[in-house]
């Protein structure tokens, strides 16, 4: 049995967008969660992941804090202003620890982090966390 005896794959489909401008990251994060029978929506900049977050609705965002054209911050602030999309919980991909940071991004929205690098059963522990609605800043 897999992860809170739910066998070995997520038991329906779900759909993640995957914010991160590194095409190799990107693509790792996809072909490891297609694994686990998530439907994968791709943003190389935080301006595309807010448009597909809107348009598309994701069940969890993956983000990359520093990305071009808009950051990860900034892309995660104007979701969880959005009452279209404020009820997406955001993971944020960072190599930034500093309290400060963790700070910075709770106040945006963001529900959790995952330090880069990645690691990839981290990950997807953290996806599962968040769709059952764990958030950091409550600890439940």
């Amino acid at each position: 049995m897999g992860w809170l005896g739910l066998g070995s794959k997520t038991p329906a489909k779900k759909r993640l967008l995957i914010a991160e401008d590194d095409d190799g990251i990107r693509s790792m994060f996809k072909a490891f969660l297609e694994v686990y029978e998530f439907d994968i929506l791709e943003a190389e900049d935080g301006r595309q992941a807010v448009d597909i977050a809107r348009k598309e609705l994701p069940a969890v965002i993956l983000m990359d804090a520093e990305m071009p054209r808009m950051d990860g911050w900034s892309a995660s602030a104007i979701l969880s202003r959005d009452p279209r999309t404020s009820h997406i919980p955001i993971l944020m991909c960072t190599v930034h620890k500093r309290i400060a940071d963790v700070e910075r991004s709770l106040s945006m929205g963001v529900k959790d982090f995952i330090p880069k690098p990645v690691d990839l059963d981290q990950l997807l522990e953290k996806v599962r966390r968040v769709i059952q609605g764990f958030d950091l800043r409550s600890g439940k």
